[in-house]
Protein backbone atom coordinates (compact mmCIF):
# COMPACT_ATOMS: atom_id res chain seq x y z
CA UNK A 1 0.00 0.00 0.00
CA UNK A 2 3.12 2.15 0.03
CA UNK A 3 2.40 2.95 4.22
CA UNK A 4 4.38 1.92 6.56
CA UNK A 5 3.69 -1.56 8.53
CA UNK A 6 6.39 -2.29 11.14
CA UNK A 7 7.33 0.13 14.47
CA UNK A 8 11.13 0.64 14.75
CA UNK A 9 12.96 1.18 17.89
CA UNK A 10 14.34 4.91 17.80
CA UNK A 11 15.83 5.23 21.18
CA UNK A 12 15.91 2.47 24.46
CA UNK A 13 15.25 4.22 27.79
CA UNK A 14 17.84 3.35 30.44
CA UNK A 15 16.70 0.40 33.34
CA UNK A 16 13.50 -0.22 30.97
CA UNK A 17 12.04 -3.22 30.16
CA UNK A 18 13.26 -2.64 26.93
CA UNK A 19 16.55 -2.35 28.21
CA UNK A 20 16.25 -5.48 30.37
CA UNK A 21 15.66 -7.56 27.44
CA UNK A 22 18.42 -5.84 25.26
CA UNK A 23 15.94 -4.01 22.38
CA UNK A 24 17.99 -2.25 20.48
CA UNK A 25 17.82 1.03 18.21
CA UNK A 26 17.16 0.04 14.79
CA UNK A 27 15.24 -2.79 16.10
CA UNK A 28 11.81 -3.47 13.92
CA UNK A 29 8.96 -4.84 16.75
CA UNK A 30 6.43 -7.12 14.14
CA UNK A 31 4.05 -8.37 16.85
CA UNK A 32 3.28 -8.29 20.79
CA UNK A 33 1.83 -10.72 22.86
CA UNK A 34 0.92 -12.89 19.39
CA UNK A 35 -0.50 -9.54 17.64
CA UNK A 36 0.73 -8.50 14.62
CA UNK A 37 1.95 -4.47 15.01
CA UNK A 38 1.44 -1.90 12.44
CA UNK A 39 1.90 1.07 14.39
CA UNK A 40 2.35 3.06 17.34
CA UNK A 41 -0.37 3.21 18.24
CA UNK A 42 -1.12 -0.21 18.17
CA UNK A 43 1.73 -0.68 20.20
CA UNK A 44 0.80 1.48 22.67
CA UNK A 45 -2.77 -0.18 23.23
CA UNK A 46 -1.13 -3.59 22.99
CA UNK A 47 0.89 -2.84 26.29
CA UNK A 48 -2.32 -1.55 28.09
CA UNK A 49 -4.60 -4.52 28.37
CA UNK A 50 -3.81 -7.69 30.23
CA UNK A 51 -2.30 -8.76 33.41
CA UNK A 52 0.75 -5.74 34.21
CA UNK A 53 3.76 -7.17 34.79
CA UNK A 54 3.02 -10.79 33.32
CA UNK A 55 5.64 -11.91 30.46
CA UNK A 56 4.64 -11.63 26.82
CA UNK A 57 6.75 -12.24 24.01
CA UNK A 58 7.65 -10.05 21.03
CA UNK A 59 8.72 -10.94 17.76
CA UNK A 60 11.72 -8.56 16.37
CA UNK A 61 13.44 -8.45 12.99
CA UNK A 62 17.01 -7.00 13.82
CA UNK A 63 19.44 -7.23 11.02
CA UNK A 64 17.60 -9.34 8.82
CA UNK A 65 17.27 -11.98 11.49
CA UNK A 66 13.34 -12.22 13.66
CA UNK A 67 13.99 -13.26 16.79
CA UNK A 68 11.67 -13.32 19.90
CA UNK A 69 12.05 -12.21 23.53
CA UNK A 70 10.19 -11.95 26.21
CA UNK A 71 8.95 -8.55 28.46
CA UNK A 72 6.93 -7.96 31.20
CA UNK A 73 3.71 -6.34 30.02
CA UNK A 74 3.41 -2.83 30.25
CA UNK A 75 5.26 0.14 28.69
CA UNK A 76 8.83 -0.82 27.04
CA UNK A 77 10.35 2.31 27.52
CA UNK A 78 11.56 2.85 23.99
CA UNK A 79 11.19 6.12 21.54
CA UNK A 80 9.11 4.10 18.66
CA UNK A 81 8.20 5.81 15.01
CA UNK A 82 7.04 3.61 11.76
CA UNK A 83 10.40 2.16 10.20
CA UNK A 84 10.46 4.40 7.32
CA UNK A 85 10.15 7.40 9.89
CA UNK A 86 11.97 9.33 12.37
CA UNK A 87 11.16 7.91 16.26
CA UNK A 88 7.59 9.05 17.74
CA UNK A 89 7.14 9.72 21.74
CA UNK A 90 8.62 7.24 24.09
CA UNK A 91 6.19 4.19 24.80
Amino acid sequence: SGHPNRVTVGAVLNDSAAAGVSLQPGDQILSYDGQRIFAPTELREATSVGQFGDGVSIDVMRDGRRMRLVVPRGPLGIRVGYASEEPDRVR
